[in-house]
């Protein structure tokens, strides 16, 4: 269930529900599938082993159809984003040397990326969800004024701080 969830992600899917739904497609699959493989029984001949194997058939069919369709979307995003990936930095290298703050020039970005990017608000600072970033910044802010308190700087050895 964790790869599957991990794949929705990365297709695009984030909502909750995204794996039940994802789950009922290929139960809807599977039963169309196997009724279409009913259909065609009347069609085969009389052996009763090839009837047997096309439906087996039309199940694994059923079952693994949306799964492929779901591997060969998240390719796709990946291609896309690894594709605009050069565009993204750019516009934030720009930000950047503009005057925004790193948090604000993400943000400046992901509005003004074309939307095939699809790239979601909610994936960036100041956003709920993000406590992890923000408590790691504060604790890097700590570690460099205590740095400073101890008068050990660790841009001591470095040859730009003589």
């Amino acid at each position: 269930m964790a790869t599957l969830r991990v794949d929705l992600i990365r297709a695009g899917f984030r909502s909750e529900s995204a794996a039940p739904v994802f789950y009922g497609l290929r139960v809807i699959s599977t039963a169309v599938l196997v009724m279409l493989s009913f259909l065609m029984l009347a069609k085969m001949p009389s052996n009763v082993m090839m009837k047997v194997m096309l439906l087996v058939f039309g199940a694994m069919a059923g079952w693994i159809l949306p799964k492929f369709f779901l591997e060969k979307k998240v390719k796709k995003r990946q291609n896309i984003l690894r594709l605009s990936l050069p565009d993204m930095l750019d516009m934030l290298v720009v930000s950047v040397e503009a005057g925004l703050g790193l948090d604000q020039a993400i943000q400046h970005v992901a509005g003004n990326l074309p939307s095939r990017t699809a790239i979601e608000r909610r994936d960036f600072p100041g956003q709920p969800g993000n406590a992890g970033r923000q408590a790691a910044g504060r604790r890097f802010a700590e570690f460099c004024r205590a740095d400073r308190r101890a008068g050990d700087s660790q841009a001591d050895g470095h040859p730009d701080s003589e």
